[in-house]
């Protein structure tokens, strides 16, 4: 009996002794540790990634940078591994951003880099830069369906679509007319994938003017080789009627000699660039004088003034205010 209690002492002392030298896990190196996909990067528009981990040791997940991405533990089996997802919101920044997700296991860690791409070449070109009336083409690959609208600048603004599928997709952003200003003018399009919107800048830069439109006195010019011009040789009073089919009547008067010159044929709602077939006459002590049609561009509106272009010497400038 005394020797089955000593070795009874002693089975219990190896025991102990072989218990207190294991390694702790945290000190050991994992025979299995691989963590999948190797590469994690995301379009600006998506918002999430699955990993999935195998480890035969127990495990920790951290992301670097806790101020954007969330990571969510689907799935935890010890000695096996598991899956994790990574969740973020839409990177509406021009720039990409990068976060890492750190897998910890015994002495050994996986660093995996996740790039989320920004918005600075989601579109191609970034911004809409017009000259004259060229369109410019936008290309894009849609996360979604989209759909595009003119928030600003749609008085000016055409695009040659306003909806797509989602895939690979391009839109022409163009000029309704040209601009004479001294600046630039801007708009924008918005697209619109699902619940995101994307701003895209448009700008025109001025066109080179016209001569003729460096000419603001309102004025026949060029009528048989003379030009009646508003406030000279007695052309003291003018008036300008729209009748009720868009038609436009512009007349200009010399009391003092009883004449009426009158211009027909413009319309109130003609477009830059329209071509237009206008008729002069004039009338001097009830008798008419003179009566001639002209092919007019419509050149330019600004401030109530219409500029109407024949040739170099022929034109027309009319201002829609009456003037007494």
């Amino acid at each position: 009996m005394k020797k089955l209690f000593t070795y009874a002492g002693a089975f219990l002392m190896a025991a102990a002794l072989v218990f207190s030298c294991k390694t702790p896990e945290s000190e050991m190196v994992p025979s299995v540790l691989k963590l999948t996909p190797e590469t994690a990067q995301l379009s600006p528009f998506q918002k999430s990634i699955d990993f999935s981990l195998q480890c035969d040791l127990k495990w920790t997940a951290t992301l670097e940078d806790t101020s954007w991405g969330e990571l969510i533990v689907q799935n935890r089996r010890e000695g096996i591994g598991g899956a994790l997802l990574f969740k973020t919101d839409t990177n509406l920044g021009e720039e990409d951003r990068t976060n890492v997700l750190i897998i910890k296991a015994g002495k050994s860690e996986i660093r995996r880099e996740i790039t989320q791409k920004g918005l600075g070449n989601f579109f191609s070109p970034r911004a809409a830069e017009l000259s004259g009336l060229e369109p410019v083409t936008i290309s894009f690959t849609a996360p979604l369906p989209w759909k595009a609208s003119l928030p600003e600048g749609s008085e000016w603004l055409s695009l040659s679509a306003t909806s797509g599928a989602k895939g690979e997709a391009s839109v022409d952003v163009s000029a309704k007319n040209l601009h004479y200003e001294d600046e630039a003018r801007t708009g924008s399009v918005i697209f619109t994938f699902g619940t995101s919107q994307v701003t895209l800048a448009v700008s025109q830069v001025p066109s080179e003017k016209d001569p003729v439109m460096m000419v603001t006195t309102p004025g026949l010019y060029g009528i048989g080789g003379h030009s009646y011009t508003f406030g000279a040789d007695g052309w003291n009073h003018a008036s300008f009627i729209t009748e009720a089919d868009g038609s436009v009547r512009w007349r200009l008067v010399n009391a003092g000699t009883l004449s009426v010159l009158t211009l027909t044929g413009p319309k109130a709602d003609a477009q830059q660039g329209e071509n237009l077939i206008l008729h002069v006459s004039l009338n001097e002590k009830g008798t008419r004088s003179l009566i001639e049609n002209y092919s007019a561009t419509m050149l330019y509106e600004k401030d109530g003034v219409l500029w109407y272009k024949v040739n170099e010497d022929t034109y027309f400038i009319i201002r829609k205010e009456a003037a007494l």
